[in-house]
This record gives structure tokens, sequence and C-alpha cells, in this order.
């Protein structure tokens, strides 16, 4: 991940905890929005509003 710089990163794991775990005790990735794919945003035009959505949380915030 260090070379990416991901500004977010959509997951579709069983058990993404221990991903989500990993990524929050790196510096570099420490900030980086998680996106876990639910049932609810599998569908592609629900996980790019979910996408969008987040994006622009942070980028309202100040992160990234």
């Amino acid at each position: 991940m260090h070379a990416l710089r991901p500004n977010l990163v959509v997951s579709h794991l069983r058990d993404d905890r221990a991903f989500k775990e990993r990524l929050g005790s790196d510096n570099a990735t420490a900030g980086v929005p998680i996106i876990s794919v639910t049932p609810e945003i599998e569908e592609p035009e629900a996980l790019v509003a979910e996408i969008r959505r987040v994006l622009r949380t942070e980028r309202e915030a100040g992160s990234h």
C-alpha cells in the first residue's frame, strides 16, 4: 500500500478486520478510509455512490 498512496480502499473480504487493523497500525495508511463491500452496496451503482460519498466527506474534512 505504501507505493500506491490510496485515497480510499475498497475491501471485499469475508473478514476484513485483520486488513483494517494492519492498515490502521501503519502510519502511512492509518488515515485511509476503507469501504467494506456489503450486500447493500455490492451493486455497481451503490458502490460508486458510496465511494463518492466517502471521498466527498474526506475532502470536506480536509483529509488527503
